[in-house]
């Protein structure tokens, strides 16, 4: 196990963290200073008498060799206690998390590289705007492929929670639900008091649509705003959701960045230096605000997604939605170019169309523009009339399409980024066979 130099020099003020045992029963770890275990225990009376308590205990925060499955409260990457984020820039993340995915972390190569810039300075605001809430607007243009931020979670949690302690087996569906509500509200406040208050400042600040449906304040707050984190996954039960096997962090910036169906930006997990990017889709006009897709199935009806969004409690008023009659049908058309696969003499016309639709749609990020401009890319260099530099266009908008859709490092870009790197040089075999020279090596 790496430990940073920061840890090694000052082992005498590490930091409080906590963690709990399968069941969750709280234990700390990492960090510089002693820290916490909390044991969770719920005081059952009644549905309104039930009540969450933790205890503590303190440990030595850099151990590393919990079991897999005791989780943890702790701070990632290692700060000095008693830090502010004018000391580090970069700031750091409250985490709860297993054992098991807090080794994953700080074995992670690089783990924790300084955040990179952006590609611009001073690229984006924050402002108010009528209906929407705080929006982030650009300052200037940005060009497609473009870093506008690269930011550390306040908190990580989570995607699906698990009890972190009994809950009565005659609670109903709806008892329990509330009983965990609790427990995780009790959690979220402890893992406040290890935020400076800056931090915490900012997380309450964040919009919550979750006020009547039982989640706790910090819980609620949690749900409206927190984006998933592509590493570090955790196993997965018989009946258990998809989600939980995730993570999800949540963020003083990007979490302000409101949802469009057509979105101009895109978003990627980067594990080395433990932060959420987001890059522009496409060119963004200065004064454009920016935004990014909550949601998949960007392809399906406005009514669709409207009712997808509704959890986040707001009607979708892009320009998609507003007119949907002809959106729907643009969108409609490209599902069937990506469900047919065109061929014949006119299949490079036919993608050629389909593209534009995307495009005209604000569909840059979409998973499926890459599938477009990948055809695009093998026509282009397999026509008969091909030239050295045929293809070279529609090949650099594909490497930008991976930057700003994969241009984060975690498992899932891993994987594919060996595969891109195959297909490029079986493609620079094909484009300089077909012109008679030899492959490159």
């Amino acid at each position: 196990m790496r430990i940073p130099s920061q840890t090694r020099k000052s082992l005498s003020t590490r930091r409080l963290g906590c963690a709990v045992k399968a069941g969750w029963r709280l234990e700390v770890r990492y960090f510089q200073k002693p820290i916490f275990v909390h044991n969770t225990q719920s005081h059952l009376v009644s549905t309104d008498g039930y009540q969450a308590k933790m205890t503590s205990q303190a440990v030595d925060g850099l151990r590393t060799d919990h079991p897999d499955d005791l989780w943890l409260c702790t701070s990632l990457p290692i700060t000095p206690a008693g830090s502010k984020p004018a000391d580090f820039p970069d700031c750091w993340a409250e985490c709860f998390v297993s054992a098991r995915a807090k080794r994953a972390v700080l074995n992670t190569p690089g783990f924790p590289e300084p955040l990179p810039r952006p590609t611009s300075p001073d690229c984006f605001r924050l402002e108010e705007s009528p209906g929407r809430g705080i929006c982030m607007f650009a300052t200037r243009d940005i060009r497609w492929g473009d870093l506008v931020l690269a930011e550390r979670p306040l908190i990580v949690t989570p995607r699906a929670w698990r009890p972190t302690g009994p809950i009565p087996k005659q609670f109903t569906p709806k008892q329990r639900q509330q009983a965990l509500n609790m427990q995780i509200e009790k959690l979220l406040e402890f893992l406040m008091t290890r935020l400076p208050e800056e931090s915490q400042a900012a997380f309450k600040a964040l919009s919550n649509c979750h006020k009547e449906d039982g989640s706790g304040p910090l819980g609620g707050i949690v749900r409206t705003n927190v984006f998933r984190i592509d590493d570090y996954y955790e196993s997965q039960s018989p009946g258990e959701p998809d989600d939980a096997r995730f993570y999800g962090g949540t963020f003083k910036i990007l979490s302000r960045v409101n949802h469009s169906c057509s979105t101009n930006a895109d978003r990627s997990w980067d594990s080395p230096t433990f932060s959420l990017q987001l890059r522009a889709a496409r060119d963004i006009k200065k004064g454009e605000e920016i935004t990014l897709s909550y949601i998949d199935g960007l392809l399906k009806p406005a009514s669709d997604r409207q009712r997808r969004l509704r959890s986040y409690g707001f009607q979708c008023t892009c320009q998609a939605c507003v007119n949907a009659k002809s959106s729907d049908a643009r969108r409609k058309k490209i599902l069937q170019y990506l469900e047919t696969k065109p061929n014949g003499s006119k299949v490079f016309d036919l993608i050629l169309e389909g593209k534009k639709l995307m495009d005209e749609e604000g569909l840059q990020s979409y998973v499926a523009y890459s599938e477009m401009l990948s055809r695009l890319v093998a026509l282009t260099r397999g026509r008969a009339t091909v030239k050295p530099d045929e293809g070279e266009k529609e090949w650099k908008m594909l490497e930008t399409f991976r930057l700003v859709r994969r241009g984060g490092r975690n498992a899932e870009t891993r994987p594919r980024a060996d595969n891109d790197a195959k297909l490029q040089m079986v493609q620079q075999m094909i484009a300089a066979l077909a012109v008679g020279q030899e492959p490159l090596d």
